[in-house]
């Protein structure tokens, strides 16, 4: 943001907008959400997450442990230094490859987020091998926090995509990073 145009507040205007569209205050909990909000929940089988009832809670309650730092930082810069951040990320599901352009905009009491599909496509081949090689001998399915895919125990460099773990997910899920996603989007060194 140019510094001497002057932070906005949320808008009636955003309900409208195609773009994932949310608020939060000071203290990073939700304060408003839009209607493509609403609607991406629940055609993402979480219909909880809708509406009003969701003001309050704090995001980075809900950001995996692995990006909290990341985002962290981001959401430092957008409040102190009223510089506006973006980033692009995967949010992929079992049937469409998605890639989301995130803004993250200074408001006078908190931070505008703004979540915009940039790319969708159906995806060309699939990555699946039998769910025995993703599953740790304690039960537990180690997933991507970017582009969610499923570490692969038997050639650990390996990160596959398994969309049977999106329609049928296993009971125990432990979120990392793969090598690609924690070097590229995220600047780290190795995978976690």
């Amino acid at each position: 943001m140019p510094s001497n145009a002057s932070p906005h507040e949320w808008s009636p205007a955003f309900e409208g907008n195609s773009a994932v569209i949310y608020a939060v205050d000071r203290n990073l909990r939700l304060t408003h959400t839009n209607f493509a909000w609403d609607q991406f929940a629940c055609e993402n089988g979480a219909p909880e997450l809708a509406g009003d009832r969701i003001h309050g809670i704090c995001l980075m309650d809900v950001i995996s442990e692995v990006l909290r730092p990341f985002y962290e930082e981001r959401y430092r810069r957008v409040t102190t230094e009223q510089q506006e951040q973006w980033h692009v990320f995967e949010c992929s599901s079992p049937e469409a490859y998605r890639r989301i352009h995130m803004r993250i905009l200074p408001l006078t009491q908190g931070i505008l987020m703004i979540n915009s599909l940039v790319a969708e496509s159906g995806f060309q081949q699939i990555v699946s091998n039998e769910p025995s090689c993703y599953v740790s001998e304690s039960g537990i399915v180690t997933v991507c926090s970017h582009c969610r895919r499923v570490k692969n125990l038997l050639d650990k460099s390996r990160w596959d995509w398994v969309p049977s773990f999106f329609t049928h997910p296993p009971a125990k899920l432990s979120h990392g990073l793969c090598s690609v996603c924690t070097i590229y989007h995220y600047g780290l060194t190795g995978s976690r």
